[in-house]
């Protein structure tokens, strides 16, 4: 489909193309965090190719907190991101597990974080 691997590792792998300037990040899931996101991944058709899992908007909020905790140069538009993602489930009538989401955010001990997404949500 014209993409190119650009990184890889045990954990993850980055595929890029050269017409898009977005990237496509693939979790390798083989430890249980991850079969747990991939168990609850809903299915979607990519246009004219295969069916890929795509995982829950819990389950992203999860990886954009790992992602702001890994690399601080990331944290402003992580977290950007993670109140976005809260916005438009809100907005779209989604009901979010916010039991899930606290977990992650208790696994990294940013309950801070977690309280001021939850104000996102409430409001």
């Amino acid at each position: 489909m014209g993409f190119r691997r650009r990184f890889h590792t045990e954990n993850v792998s980055h595929y890029q193309h050269d017409e898009f300037s977005e990237r496509i990040d693939l979790l390798h899931a083989f430890r249980s965090p991850a079969l747990a996101m991939l168990s609850r991944a809903e299915r979607v058709e990519v246009k004219n190719g295969p069916t890929v899992p795509l995982a829950a908007v819990e389950d992203i909020i999860g990886l954009k907190l790992q992602a702001l905790q890994n690399d601080p140069a990331r944290a402003e538009q992580d977290w950007l991101d993670m109140r976005r993602l809260v916005v438009v489930a809100r907005a779209s009538g989604r009901q979010l597990d916010w039991e899930l989401i606290g977990d992650y955010f208790c696994l990294f001990e940013r309950q801070d974080l977690f309280d001021l997404l939850k104000e996102v949500g409430d409001t």
